[in-house]
Protein backbone atom coordinates (compact mmCIF):
# COMPACT_ATOMS: atom_id res chain seq x y z
CA UNK A 1 0.00 0.00 0.00
CA UNK A 2 3.07 2.08 0.89
CA UNK A 3 4.70 1.45 -2.61
CA UNK A 4 1.27 2.93 -4.20
CA UNK A 5 0.69 5.83 -2.13
CA UNK A 6 1.78 9.98 -2.88
CA UNK A 7 2.27 9.95 0.45
CA UNK A 8 2.03 8.37 3.98
CA UNK A 9 2.99 8.99 7.74
CA UNK A 10 4.17 7.18 10.46
CA UNK A 11 3.40 7.93 13.65
CA UNK A 12 5.14 7.15 16.96
CA UNK A 13 8.26 7.57 18.67
CA UNK A 14 11.29 5.50 17.84
CA UNK A 15 13.36 6.61 21.13
CA UNK A 16 11.36 4.93 23.01
CA UNK A 17 10.91 0.52 23.08
CA UNK A 18 12.60 -0.69 20.12
CA UNK A 19 11.70 -3.87 18.37
CA UNK A 20 12.02 -6.87 20.59
CA UNK A 21 13.73 -9.16 18.68
CA UNK A 22 15.28 -12.50 20.77
CA UNK A 23 16.99 -14.19 17.54
CA UNK A 24 20.73 -13.36 17.33
CA UNK A 25 20.53 -13.57 13.61
CA UNK A 26 17.52 -11.19 13.07
CA UNK A 27 19.29 -8.69 15.58
CA UNK A 28 22.62 -9.23 13.22
CA UNK A 29 20.34 -8.92 10.80
CA UNK A 30 19.16 -5.20 11.78
CA UNK A 31 15.52 -6.32 12.78
CA UNK A 32 16.50 -4.49 15.82
CA UNK A 33 15.90 -1.27 14.74
CA UNK A 34 12.25 -0.32 13.43
CA UNK A 35 11.27 1.28 10.06
CA UNK A 36 10.26 4.18 11.87
CA UNK A 37 13.76 4.61 13.17
CA UNK A 38 15.41 4.16 9.58
CA UNK A 39 13.64 6.38 7.88
CA UNK A 40 13.67 9.12 10.57
CA UNK A 41 17.43 8.71 10.70
CA UNK A 42 17.65 8.99 6.79
CA UNK A 43 15.15 11.59 6.51
CA UNK A 44 15.94 14.07 9.32
CA UNK A 45 13.83 16.90 7.47
CA UNK A 46 10.68 14.56 7.01
CA UNK A 47 10.61 14.49 11.04
CA UNK A 48 7.99 16.55 12.37
CA UNK A 49 8.67 16.26 16.33
CA UNK A 50 5.94 16.98 19.11
CA UNK A 51 8.13 18.54 21.96
CA UNK A 52 4.66 19.22 24.51
CA UNK A 53 4.10 16.68 27.14
CA UNK A 54 0.74 16.73 29.25
CA UNK A 55 1.87 13.56 31.30
CA UNK A 56 4.55 14.32 33.56
CA UNK A 57 6.01 16.84 36.19
CA UNK A 58 8.79 18.61 35.03
CA UNK A 59 11.11 17.04 37.34
CA UNK A 60 9.99 13.49 36.45
CA UNK A 61 10.07 15.05 32.73
CA UNK A 62 13.71 15.79 33.20
CA UNK A 63 15.43 12.13 32.38
CA UNK A 64 14.21 11.45 29.35
CA UNK A 65 14.81 14.93 28.24
CA UNK A 66 18.35 14.76 29.89
CA UNK A 67 18.87 10.94 28.32
CA UNK A 68 17.07 10.81 25.10
CA UNK A 69 15.25 13.99 23.84
CA UNK A 70 18.03 16.77 24.11
CA UNK A 71 16.53 18.77 25.85
CA UNK A 72 13.33 19.43 23.71
CA UNK A 73 10.53 17.99 25.40
CA UNK A 74 8.78 20.97 26.96
CA UNK A 75 5.75 20.53 29.74
CA UNK A 76 2.36 21.59 27.86
CA UNK A 77 1.68 23.98 30.48
CA UNK A 78 2.38 25.11 34.39
CA UNK A 79 -0.40 22.37 35.53
CA UNK A 80 1.60 20.02 34.00
CA UNK A 81 4.47 21.33 34.98
CA UNK A 82 3.52 21.77 38.84
CA UNK A 83 1.56 18.96 39.35
CA UNK A 84 1.54 17.14 42.59
CA UNK A 85 0.22 14.19 44.06
CA UNK A 86 -2.86 14.57 46.29
CA UNK A 87 -2.71 12.87 49.30
CA UNK A 88 -4.87 14.35 51.83
CA UNK A 89 -3.94 12.29 54.55
CA UNK A 90 -0.48 12.61 54.43
CA UNK A 91 1.33 12.81 56.72
CA UNK A 92 -1.18 12.24 59.51
CA UNK A 93 -1.46 8.36 58.22
CA UNK A 94 2.17 7.95 58.60
CA UNK A 95 2.63 9.76 61.80
CA UNK A 96 -0.49 7.20 63.51
CA UNK A 97 1.78 4.10 61.66
CA UNK A 98 5.16 4.86 62.52
CA UNK A 99 5.41 4.72 66.19
CA UNK A 100 7.46 3.20 68.74
CA UNK A 101 6.84 -0.46 67.45
CA UNK A 102 7.12 1.14 63.71
CA UNK A 103 10.61 3.39 63.99
CA UNK A 104 11.92 1.52 60.60
CA UNK A 105 8.85 2.58 58.61
CA UNK A 106 10.28 6.35 58.96
CA UNK A 107 11.40 6.13 55.41
CA UNK A 108 8.27 6.34 54.10
CA UNK A 109 8.02 9.92 55.21
CA UNK A 110 10.29 11.12 52.44
CA UNK A 111 9.49 8.67 49.85
CA UNK A 112 5.66 9.98 49.93
CA UNK A 113 6.24 13.29 50.06
CA UNK A 114 4.11 14.63 47.52
CA UNK A 115 6.80 17.93 47.20
CA UNK A 116 8.84 15.56 45.96
CA UNK A 117 7.59 13.92 42.55
CA UNK A 118 11.03 11.45 42.45
CA UNK A 119 11.99 9.48 45.33
CA UNK A 120 14.55 6.88 45.42
CA UNK A 121 14.32 3.94 47.78
CA UNK A 122 18.11 2.36 48.21
CA UNK A 123 18.33 -1.07 49.17
CA UNK A 124 22.07 -0.84 48.94
CA UNK A 125 22.34 -1.48 53.09
CA UNK A 126 20.66 -4.49 52.74
CA UNK A 127 22.13 -7.83 52.36
CA UNK A 128 20.90 -11.12 52.85
CA UNK A 129 21.72 -12.75 56.22
CA UNK A 130 24.76 -14.89 55.36
CA UNK A 131 28.25 -16.68 56.48
CA UNK A 132 29.44 -15.95 53.35
CA UNK A 133 29.71 -12.46 53.90
CA UNK A 134 27.52 -9.58 51.63
CA UNK A 135 24.99 -11.04 49.09
CA UNK A 136 22.65 -9.64 46.78
CA UNK A 137 18.94 -9.37 47.12
CA UNK A 138 18.53 -11.18 43.91
CA UNK A 139 17.54 -14.87 43.58
CA UNK A 140 16.84 -16.62 40.53
CA UNK A 141 13.78 -18.04 40.33
CA UNK A 142 12.59 -22.14 38.88
CA UNK A 143 13.28 -25.26 38.89
CA UNK A 144 14.93 -27.71 36.40
CA UNK A 145 15.22 -25.94 33.12
CA UNK A 146 13.38 -23.25 34.11
CA UNK A 147 15.79 -20.82 34.99
CA UNK A 148 12.52 -18.31 35.80
CA UNK A 149 14.46 -15.01 36.13
CA UNK A 150 15.30 -12.72 39.01
CA UNK A 151 13.12 -12.18 42.09
CA UNK A 152 13.88 -10.16 45.00
CA UNK A 153 11.51 -10.30 47.75
CA UNK A 154 13.02 -7.18 49.77
CA UNK A 155 11.76 -4.97 47.32
CA UNK A 156 7.95 -6.69 47.00
CA UNK A 157 8.09 -5.95 50.96
CA UNK A 158 9.11 -1.89 50.66
CA UNK A 159 5.90 -2.02 47.38
CA UNK A 160 3.75 -3.48 49.58
CA UNK A 161 4.34 -0.32 51.95
CA UNK A 162 4.67 1.82 49.46
CA UNK A 163 1.22 0.61 48.14
CA UNK A 164 -0.38 0.93 51.71
CA UNK A 165 0.95 4.35 52.62
CA UNK A 166 -0.34 6.28 49.47
CA UNK A 167 -3.73 4.16 50.21
CA UNK A 168 -3.36 5.47 53.75
CA UNK A 169 -2.61 9.13 52.58
CA UNK A 170 -5.68 8.84 50.54
CA UNK A 171 -5.05 7.62 47.33
CA UNK A 172 -7.28 5.22 45.43
CA UNK A 173 -5.61 2.57 44.46
CA UNK A 174 -6.64 2.64 40.97
CA UNK A 175 -4.41 5.51 40.69
CA UNK A 176 -0.81 3.23 41.48
CA UNK A 177 1.03 1.32 38.91
CA UNK A 178 3.50 -1.10 40.04
CA UNK A 179 6.26 -2.05 37.13
CA UNK A 180 9.61 -4.41 36.78
CA UNK A 181 12.12 -5.15 34.03
CA UNK A 182 11.24 -9.06 35.19
CA UNK A 183 8.21 -10.90 34.58
CA UNK A 184 9.28 -13.43 37.16
CA UNK A 185 9.46 -10.24 39.53
CA UNK A 186 6.34 -9.13 38.21
CA UNK A 187 4.75 -12.44 39.24
CA UNK A 188 6.56 -12.23 42.88
CA UNK A 189 4.58 -9.28 43.44
CA UNK A 190 1.05 -10.98 42.63
CA UNK A 191 1.98 -13.51 44.90
CA UNK A 192 2.04 -10.91 47.72
CA UNK A 193 -1.45 -11.27 49.45
CA UNK A 194 -1.72 -7.74 50.15
CA UNK A 195 -0.72 -6.45 46.42
CA UNK A 196 -2.80 -9.88 45.67
CA UNK A 197 -6.30 -8.16 47.29
CA UNK A 198 -5.13 -5.27 45.84
CA UNK A 199 -5.38 -5.88 42.33
CA UNK A 200 -9.26 -6.40 42.26
CA UNK A 201 -9.47 -2.24 43.22
CA UNK A 202 -7.60 -1.57 40.37
CA UNK A 203 -4.03 -1.69 41.67
CA UNK A 204 -1.74 -2.57 38.24
CA UNK A 205 1.54 -4.67 37.84
CA UNK A 206 3.11 -5.20 34.48
CA UNK A 207 6.48 -5.17 33.07
CA UNK A 208 7.92 -1.85 31.84
CA UNK A 209 7.45 -3.32 28.11
CA UNK A 210 3.69 -4.23 28.61
CA UNK A 211 2.78 -0.97 30.79
CA UNK A 212 4.32 1.72 27.70
CA UNK A 213 2.28 3.91 26.95
CA UNK A 214 -0.12 3.50 30.41
CA UNK A 215 -0.90 6.57 33.01
CA UNK A 216 -0.94 6.44 36.73
CA UNK A 217 -0.94 9.20 39.14
CA UNK A 218 1.76 6.90 41.58
CA UNK A 219 4.21 4.69 39.46
CA UNK A 220 6.50 2.34 41.82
Amino acid sequence: AIMAADKFLLVGDHEQLPPLVQSDAAEKAGYGISMLKRLADKHPDAVAQLTLQYRMHSEICNLPNLLVYKGNLKCANDEVRKKKLILPRFPRYLRRIINSENTGLGWLVPVLNPNKPVAFASTDTISQSSSKGFEGLEVSRGRGNDRGGLVNDIEVSLTKFVVQGLQGCGLDLANIGIISPYRAQVARLGEDPFLHSCLTSGLEISTIDRYQGRDKEAII
